[in-house]
């Protein structure tokens, strides 16, 4: 019964779009429609600047992070933790509250990163800019720095149990 109820609070607390409400309350529209029509923290801060990513980037952090405590509180073992975690991501990308038209996850998935992938989460940010240096494309060196994350796990070996 824990594991659906972490579930089901994680995939509902992910659906919250930050984005979406942060660009309605400053323009009054939807901001799918304009600047990289996404609601993420990119295209917030190419449409409203710096200050309102960063409260966009924290709270979809948070997003990912505030599951994985629900989990821990639950007394969900790391696979509830994982599950917990997808489903976060799950409503951000497909939230209930915008016909399941959301974001990418980045964000949340960072918040995920900060509690269980803390040297996987450096390691990232360390391929983001030297991939990001030499191509110049930012949303391609997010993409490339995700999917070597299975590398980087396995070369700093880590085994077992998450112990966030």
């Amino acid at each position: 019964m824990n594991i659906l109820l972490g579930a089901g609070i994680s995939y509902l607390l992910g659906s919250t779009p930050t984005a979406y409400l942060i660009f309605k309350k400053k323009k009054g529209k939807d901001i799918r429609k304009y600047g990289y029509k996404n609601m993420g923290t990119l295209n917030i801060h190419h449409l409203l600047g710096p200050f309102h990513a960063s409260i966009t980037l924290l709270i979809d952090a948070a997003k990912g992070a505030v599951p994985i405590w629900i989990a821990q509180s639950l007394g969900m073992n790391s696979s509830g933790m994982i599950l917990c975690s997808i489903m976060a991501i799950a409503g951000h990308n497909w939230p209930i509250f915008l016909n399941f038209r959301g974001g990418k996850g980045v964000a949340t998935s960072l918040g995920i990163m900060m509690v269980l992938m803390k040297r996987q989460l450096l390691l990232w940010l360390v391929l983001v800019v030297i991939i990001f240096s030499l191509i110049k494309n930012f949303s391609f060196s997010i993409g490339l720095s995700f999917s070597l994350i299975p590398f980087s796990c396995w070369w700093m070996q880590e085994k077992g149990e998450f112990r966030p």
